[in-house]
């Protein structure tokens, strides 16, 4: 610009289309001194500048005197047929007209400045003539298209350029993110030839195989030194996916991982794998530990109910026929909990479970079906074969008995499937309905060791039926009598008198059979055969009647017995009557806590007891009929 200044000795500009001056040379001082520095004179050139700039075709140029009273010219400049601005020249006068001083001494007066250098300065103004002008401006306006020509040029190179440099500084910043990707990932990338070698792996890998650097693992042959076996290692058409695998590591030991794998390809043929690899074996594990904690029973061992039934279901084609059930019940299994605790009533299920494994074959299912219940499943196997084993089973908890504190014993169900008709559910029931029917038949008589650790084995006892209970039975139905009671209330009452004592045959036998002085705790323990009893009898459809005197029969009338601290008729009858039977009994025939009395003495001992341990008017009609007494 300031060549085109030295070449014209006029002010040359480039000015957009708002009117702002993008580039200028040469500009006389009136202007950059006066008119450009008051806001209302500046605001007379930029007002100029605009109207030059909207106001001029393509190829030609504006003449123009401005607000400020000077002339102006604009030629227009275009690229790629859009108008982006003008080329200026002005600030001058045409030689053949006379300034107005008198027009500039206003304006001096009107804007405040100094008249004397306004003046002088408008003296410096150029005077061209108007030949000159017609020729400058038509070199300018053939040069404004030379530069929008090479302005269009150089705009399509730039963006170019532009476009490079965004595209490089992208592509490094794109590298930069990979990178930080790649380095601070927590689960391993790589890079390897198709033949099997590391290209490139980050820390994270390093690190999963137990690799001291990342120039170590490359080092490695991945065929011999990675993969568990060779057919642990995919071939490029198992690549495009996610897959599981195992892994060596430095040392020997492996790992589970999953691997996002992709095949990179050069000219059609495979070049490259790289993936994502994560070590899953800790996921694994818990994978298959749900796996077998949805499938087996945590307690035993054993397979669960959920299992079986799917096993079952299986197993249900005519290729499996003969298929027989066994239903397994473990007797007292309640009472053990109740008696000696949860702890020891596991281990016995425990005990169970590992005696039924050493009894079958690996293709029988054998599953704990319910809290005692046991079920096994014997594909191709008839009732005689299974019933076989039940008894060889059987046998062997007799003959462990006197090694174990808590004696095992089970009653089993056979049923067998014999044609592919019949049904599951069936079987399943015919199998339950003979186990309760072999658990009724056994009498359930266990002995127990004693809960210290030096006191030996007891031999199993039948209860005593001995002449004592003859007699509680006679005077039983006696005072039965006296009260009108029915013919099978007192059959009832009778049978009652055998099985009052039942849940004695899960306490100590030392306890019952010993005149020693009981320890507390041995009492409390003593205390608990009435729930015991109860328990054994609500568990037996035949005994189900007699569950709840039985569990009355050491209660006392005035509230101060036990187990549940019940008074007066709250207590059953029949409880209230051998509780009358049996102290008198004791009285009379001795025992480990009473001498023995006549029986003028022994009603006189139970008619003190009246009222607070026995039923006063059960006691009264007792002694009523002494003759009728043992």
């Amino acid at each position: 610009m300031d060549d085109f200044y030295a070449l014209i000795g006029t002010a040359v500009a480039i000015i957009d289309l708002k009117g702002r001056i993008l580039m200028a040379a040469g500009w006389q001082e009136i202007c950059t001194k006066f008119h450009r520095v008051h806001p209302e004179s500046r605001k007379n050139c930029i007002e100029s500048d605009v109207y030059l700039s909207k106001n001029v075709e393509p190829g030609q140029y504006a003449l123009y005197k401005c607000k400020n009273n000077m002339w102006d010219i604009s030629t227009p400049i275009m690229v790629k047929d859009k108008h982006v601005g003008n080329l200026f020249l002005g600030q001058f006068f045409f030689e053949d007209e006379k300034p107005d001083y008198q027009l500039f001494e206003k304006q001096a007066h009107r804007y405040g400045f100094d008249k004397k250098q306004y003046l002088e300065a408008l003296d410096k103004v150029p005077r061209w003539s108007r030949e000159k002008v017609d020729q400058v401006m038509g070199f300018y306006s053939k040069f404004a298209q030379m530069i929008s020509e090479l302005g269009f040029s150089n705009i399509n190179l730039s963006k170019m350029i532009a476009g490079y440099k965004a595209a490089k500084e992208q592509a490094e910043h794109n590298q930069e993110k990979f990178q930080s990707l790649f380095e601070d990932s927590i689960d391993g990338i790589y890079m390897t030839t198709i033949g099997g070698k590391y290209v490139d792996a980050n820390s994270a890998l390093v690190n999963m195989l137990g690799y001291q650097s990342k120039k170590e693992l490359l080092a490695i042959d991945i065929k011999r030194d990675l993969y568990v076996s060779a057919a642990d290692r995919p071939g490029p058409d198992d690549r495009n996916r996610t897959f599981g695998t195992r892994f060596k590591k430095k040392d020997g030991t492996t790992i589970d991982v999953e691997i996002s794998s992709k095949v990179i390809y050069e000219q059609g043929r495979p070049k490259y794998y790289q993936g994502i690899v994560r070590d899953v074996t800790q996921r694994k594990k818990t994978e298959e530990k749900l796996q077998y904690l949805s499938f087996h029973d945590s307690l035993t061992g054993l397979y669960n109910r959920a299992y079986f039934d799917e096993e079952l279901t299986r197993f249900d084609t005519r290729r499996q026929l003969p298929l027989s059930l066994i239903i397994g019940d473990v007797n007292g299994l309640k009472l053990v909990n109740d008696t000696h605790g949860h702890q020891n009533g596991d281990k016995l299920l425990r005990d169970v479970a590992a005696l039924l494994k050493n009894y079958f074959r690996e293709e029988d299912v054998i599953a704990r079906w319910g809290g005692d219940e046991f079920c096994i499943l014997l594909p191709k196997t008839s009732k005689t074969e299974a019933k076989k084993i039940t008894d060889r089973i059987k046998k062997a908890c007799r003959e462990i008995q006197g090694s174990h504190t808590i004696p095992i014993s089970i009653a089993f169900g056979v049923a067998t499937k014999q044609q592919h008709g019949h049904k599951t559910a069936d079987l399943l029931k015919e199998a339950e309905d003979h186990m309760y029917r072999n658990k009724l038949k056994e009498k359930g008589r266990f002995s127990f060791r004693a809960a210290s650790a030096d006191e030996s084995p007891q031999q199993e006892e039948n209860l005593d039926i001995g002449a004592r209970v003859l007699r509680l039975r006679e005077n039983a139905a006696a005072l039965g009598k006296a009260l009108n009671l029915s013919q099978s209330s007192l059959d009832a009452l009778c049978l009652l008198v055998n099985l009052k004592d039942i849940g004695k045959l899960l306490i100590l036998e030392n306890l019952l059979h010993e005149r020693l002085k009981l320890t507390r705790k041995e009492w409390e323990i003593l205390k608990k055969h009435p729930e015991i009893g109860y328990d054994i009898a609500k568990s037996l459809p035949p005994m189900a009647q007699f569950a709840k005197a039985i569990r009355h029969h050491h209660e006392w009338w005035d509230g101060s017995g036990y187990p549940q601290g019940l008074k007066g008729r709250e207590i059953h009858l029949f409880a209230r009557i051998i509780a009358i039977v049996e102290t008198y009994d004791w009285m009379r025939d001795g025992g480990p806590y009473k001498n023995n009395l006549g029986k003028k003495e022994a009603l006189k001992e139970l008619k003190r007891l009246s009222g607070s341990q026995l039923d006063p008017q059960l006691v009264a009609k007792f002694a009523e009929n002494t003759e009728e007494i043992m």
